[in-house]
C-alpha cells in the first residue's frame, strides 16, 4: 500500500503565500542594495569632482565657471545616468549630482551631503531625502533638508544646516546683525524647543533693519535658505541652539564665538539670546546690532 500523502490544497496555499513573503523580502532587500550601491557611486564621483575643483582653484586662483571648463578643460567625470548641476561665483561653489532616485552635493570641497543645492533641480524620481519620516529616523541621520537630524520628539524631528550651508562664506558660517535694536518684536521671546519657526516668522513681520548696512539680518538668511529645495529653514530659539550643539558630532563644527538665536529677552529690547561655542553655554546679554554667526534648522513630521 502507498503510504505517501497528497498536499492538500490548505497546505499548497501555504506554501504558496510562505514563497510570495519571501520573495517579497528579497525584493525589497534587494532594492535597498542597490540604493546604497547607486548612492556609493554618486557620493565618489561628486568627491572625485571637488578634488578636480580645487585644482582647479589652486592653479588658476577662481573655480571654473561651467563643468566642461573644470579640469583644464577636461570637464568633470560622470557615472552613466548621473548628471551634474553647478554653480559657482568664482571663490566658492555647490556641485549637484543626481541620478533618477538619488541627489547629493558638495560645497567647496566639503563631503558630499544628502540633497542638492539651493536652486537646483531635485532629481526627477523625488530622492533627495524627500522620503524621510521622522518616526523611523535617529538622530545623526540626513534629514529632507540635508542636514543632520539633531533633536526628535516624538513624530516630529529637528535637522540642521550642513557646514558650508551657505556658499559666500564657506566653509564658515555667515554672521549678520539680529536687528530690531531698540525695538520689542512682538512673540519673538520664546525660548523652549518648537518656538523658533515662529520667533523667526515674528522678526520678519517686524520688518526691522541693519543698523550699520543693508546686509541681510539673521533671520532672513537663516530663512531664505533652500537645502534640499526645502524653504522653512528658520533661526534656532535658544533651546533649539543648544541641542543642535549637543549634537555636534552630527551637525557638524561651529566656529569658537557667538550665535545667534531667535530668542530675544523679554525684559530688555535692546539685546537677545546668543550660543557662546567657546563656553558652550547661552547668554541673553549680547546687543541686537551686534553681528554674530548664523546656523538656520528647519523641523518636519511624517
Amino acid at each position: 500500500m502507498n503510504s505517501q500523502k497528497a498536499f492538500t490544497i490548505i497546505e499548497l496555499l501555504i506554501v504558496i503565500v510562505i514563497i510570495a513573503i519571501l520573495a517579497a523580502i528579497i525584493a525589497v532587500v534587494y532594492s535597498g542594495i542597490q540604493d546604497r550601491a547607486e548612492e556609493s557611486v554618486v557620493k565618489s564621483d561628486l568627491s572625485q569632482a571637488s578634488k578636480v575643483l580645487a585644482a582647479d582653484m589652486a592653479i588658476t586662483g577662481s573655480y571654473p565657471a561651467d563643468t566642461a571648463s573644470a579640469n583644464e578643460g577636461g570637464g568633470l567625470s560622470a557615472s552613466d545616468g548621473m548628471t551634474y548641476q553647478y554653480t559657482t561665483d568664482g571663490s566658492s561653489y555647490c556641485l549637484s549630482a543626481t541620478t533618477d532616485d538619488i541627489g547629493y552635493h558638495v560645497e567647496n570641497n566639503g563631503s558630499p551631503q544628502e540633497g542638492v543645492c539651493a536652486g537646483h533641480d531635485e532629481p526627477s524620481g523625488g530622492g533627495g531625502g524627500s522620503e524621510v519620516a521622522c518616526s523611523s529616523a535617529s538622530i545623526g541621520d540626513t534629514g529632507p533638508g540635508g542636514g543632520a537630524i539633531f533633536y526628535k520628539d516624538g513624530a516630529t524631528c529637528y535637522e540642521a544646516a550642513p557646514n558650508g550651508w551657505y556658499v559666500a562664506t564657506a566653509p564658515n558660517d555667515p554672521e549678520a546683525e539680529w536687528g530690531c535694536y531698540g525695538v520689542a518684536v512682538s512673540g519673538a521671546d520664546g525660548v523652549s524647543i518648537g518656538s523658533g519657526e515662529q520667533n523667526t516668522a515674528d522678526m520678519l513681520a517686524a520688518g526691522c533693519s541693519s543698523e550699520a548696512s543693508e546686509s541681510l539680518l539673521a533671520a532672513e538668511i537663516a530663512s531664505e535658505y533652500t537645502g534640499g529645495g526645502e524653504s522653512d529653514w528658520f533661526l534656532p530659539s535658544r533651546d533649539e541652539f543648544v541641542e543642535m550643539y549637543q549634537q555636534r558630532e552630527h551637525t557638524g563644527s561651529f566656529i569658537s564665538s557667538e550665535y545667534w538665536t531667535s530668542s530675544e529677552n523679554p525684559s530688555f529690547d535692546l539685546v537677545a539670546w546668543l550660543y557662546h561655542v567657546t563656553y558652550e553655554s547661552p547668554y541673553n546679554n549680547l546687543s541686537k546690532s551686534a553681528t554674530s554667526y548664523v546656523r538656520p534648522v528647519r523641523s518636519f513630521s511624517d
